[in-house]
């Protein structure tokens, strides 16, 4: 039924006819190297992504007469049949696919093999943070491509966006990405004025725990940030024994867990937790003085000013990190890491971590 829909398109119906010897040579080479292979879900996927490019280029000329039609009709059906066999998360990837090929219709008629299998990979990974961090990373970069002109420009934008929708392990990448893309594809990516975008990015280096529009000086920072990551992996989350707060070789945290241990990047975007072999040697926490009673009235006002987290919680991130802090703060601390404006917390018994910051500084706390 929706192959025949799909066969009612009469635009779709003239690229098929324009370049039918590459597609069916393309659906044969498929259906020979994979016996499971699903044709008609192939071709489905096509025609999506070819609505999306027609969307993006209008009705004249019609797609299957222009130029570069063909060498783009061949890309979209390799994307399609590379789609038909991916079964998790499918939908999400195809409807970031179109949002991006209608906001980038000039990046991807200059290389459309190379444009979708970057964006195919691309999303991939922002998905595997979560459905709506894919959604909300195709958006961002569609709504600033239309300056970009080289795949170099669309490439880099997407580390940006990647971690303006909480990929934080790609924050250096994206700074240091920013100044080869376009003012205005600057100013898009990053939610603020072309004229503060030099002087928000400096201050973004010099403290993470800043949004763009709060180092640009456009809104006024949270008193803190808070984010609780980890569960025991029976339930999702990544760790098999209580986790150790510790401070590394290069001053960077380390959970220690049983026979694991863990590398931590955070920032304003979230936390990223990786494995990593287990170390030599290590650090006790440091544990700095602090006022508890001023770290609960700061937690209650972040609270109170609503969450920084947003979207779907990623593996191991319990979503509000702020309410999750309070409750824990009421039980006794296992491990406690202070930096320049961190603080990273274990209480006993609980395979979290909460991991907070402040963008004033810690200073408050003391």
């Amino acid at each position: 039924m929706a192959l025949m829909a799909l066969l009612e398109n009469p635009a779709t119906v003239a690229v098929l006819r324009a370049f039918r010897a590459d597609l069916n040579a393309q659906l044969a080479r498929a259906s020979r190297l994979d016996a499971s292979f699903d044709g008609d879900s192939a071709l489905l996927l096509f025609a999506e992504l070819l609505s999306a490019c027609e969307e993006a280029f209008g009705p004249s000329p019609a797609f299957a007469d222009r130029p570069e039609a063909g060498r783009a009709a061949g890309a979209l059906l390799r994307a399609g049949i590379a789609l038909s066999g991916t079964k998790k998360g499918n939908e999400a990837l195809v409807g970031a696919l179109k949002k991006v090929l209608v906001g980038a219709p000039r990046v991807f008629i200059s290389a459309p093999e190379r444009f979708l299998d970057l964006t195919r990979q691309a999303a991939s990974k922002v998905l595997g943070h979560s459905a709506a961090a894919a959604d909300d990373w195709a958006s961002l970069l569609a709504s600033s491509s239309a300056s970009l002109s080289s795949m170099d420009h669309f490439r880099l934008a997407g580390f940006v966006a990647a971690w303006r929708c909480g990929l934080t392990q790609y924050r250096e990448a994206a700074l240091e990405a920013v100044f080869a893309l376009p003012a205005n594809a600057e100013a898009a990516l990053l939610g603020i004025a072309e004229d503060r975008v030099a002087g928000a990015v400096a201050a973004l280096w010099k403290n993470e725990w800043l949004s763009p529009c709060e180092a640009a000086g456009q809104e006024t920072p949270p008193p803190c940030v808070a984010f609780a990551v980890g569960g025991h992996e029976l339930l999702g989350g990544p760790f098999d024994a209580f986790p150790d707060i510790r401070e590394g070789a290069s001053g960077l945290p380390l959970i220690v867990c049983g026979e694991r241990a863990f590398g931590m990047l955070a920032s304003r975007e979230g936390v990223h937790l990786y494995a990593i072999p287990f170390p030599d040697r290590y650090e006790a926490a440091r544990r700095d003085s602090f006022d508890a009673d001023k770290l609960a009235a700061i937690l209650q006002a972040g609270a109170d000013r609503g969450s920084a987290n947003k979207g779907e919680p990623a593996r191991g991130d319990f979503g509000n990190g702020l309410e999750i802090a309070k409750k824990l703060l009421r039980s006794p601390m296992e491990s406690v890491l202070v930096s320049r404006n961190s603080l990273l917390f274990s209480v006993r018994g609980s395979f979290m971590v909460c991991v907070l910051g402040f963008p004033g500084g810690f200073d408050a706390l003391r």
